[in-house]
């Protein structure tokens, strides 16, 4: 993923540095985790979480009925590369 490519649902370009890709199979919708923060240097950043459409790079913000089911199957992946 080139992280240059990404706009919001008005089409406007965002400047993010992409984490993590993943999809979630019952949702059928892919996601990205990313920080808007760039190549900062700390201990901490903040990390987001939107829904993208593959064919434009377009992140969207998650529907509220669908949260939990993206945030845990988020926590499965990182605990499962944190693991390995």
């Amino acid at each position: 993923m080139n992280d240059d490519l990404f706009t919001n649902e008005l089409q406007e370009k965002l400047d993010i540095q992409i984490v993590l890709g993943f999809e979630v199979p019952e949702l059928k919708k892919n996601y990205v985790v990313y920080t808007t923060e760039g190549s900062k240097q700390s201990d901490k950043i903040n990390l987001l979480i939107s829904e993208y459409d593959s064919t434009n790079y377009q992140l969207k913000d998650i529907p509220n009925n669908e949260i939990d089911m993206v945030l845990s199957f988020y926590n499965r992946v990182k605990e499962s590369l944190l693991s390995e």
